[in-house]
């Protein structure tokens, strides 16, 4: 009974077709945030932004067209007012919006009493 089941989700696994290749790619833009950036850069590795506001005015616009991560680098990040997050801050159009640290990273958010 049980050979009969592997050979039938076998079956079944042969008759999937790769997607064709013209099938679309979400596209994924990254934003990168470092405590020593700069809001006037681009938010890329190289010219990182420096604070979680600007990241996130910068993700709201691009999750209208495509998925969006956001990459903290590790340091201390300091914020003079409460940081909020709504519903815009999670992506639109079927595009989504993550936070997330850069691999090996530890950042820290720190302050925003309101």
């Amino acid at each position: 009974m049980a050979l009969a089941a592997l050979a039938a989700a076998a079956t079944a696994l042969t008759a999937l077709t790769p997607a064709p290749a013209n099938a679309s790619v979400a596209r994924v833009a990254t934003i990168v945030v470092a405590p020593e950036g700069s809001d006037r850069n681009q938010g890329t590795a190289d010219h990182p932004l420096a604070t979680l506001a600007r990241a996130q005015r910068l993700a709201r616009g691009l999750s209208d067209t495509s998925d969006v991560v956001v990459e903290l680098s590790g340091g201390t990040y300091r914020l003079t007012q409460p940081w909020k997050l709504s519903s815009a801050d999670s992506g639109r159009n079927g595009h989504t919006v993550t936070w997330r640290a850069q691999p090996g990273e530890a950042p820290v958010v720190s302050g925003g009493r309101g």
